[in-house]
């Protein structure tokens, strides 16, 4: 399953039909949940990083053991250098400019 953090509602009914055609369940948020509430299915958390600033380092320590067992993504506008820079400092697996994600919907879904 994916956890998808947004508050983007509209790009959020998208991912959820590009996942549907792929045969992928997908969870929406509008925040970073607890550790402890993440579904123990999740293997992929795709993160709109403009809804968790200054909280996404916090909720990657967070997460403890259970880091090792997800693919994180996160994106945001090309324009925000400092948080696409913060992402990749706390270790996500992959940070997207807004557009790169729109382009490769189909294939993080997969």
């Amino acid at each position: 399953m994916i956890l998808y953090v947004t508050q983007d509602l509209m790009l959020g009914s998208r991912i959820k039909s590009h996942a549907q055609d792929a045969g992928t369940k997908v969870s929406l948020s509008l925040k970073l949940p607890e550790a402890s509430q993440l579904a123990p299915e999740t293997e992929k958390c795709l993160i709109d990083l403009e809804c968790c600033r200054g909280k996404l380092a916090a909720w990657v320590t967070g997460l403890g053991e259970r880091r090792a067992r997800l693919e994180l993504i996160g994106y945001a506008p090309h324009v925000q250098e400092s948080t696409l820079m913060e992402a990749k400092e706390v270790g996500l697996d992959q940070v997207l400019t807004r557009g790169q994600f729109n382009h490769q919907i189909s294939e993080l879904l997969a």
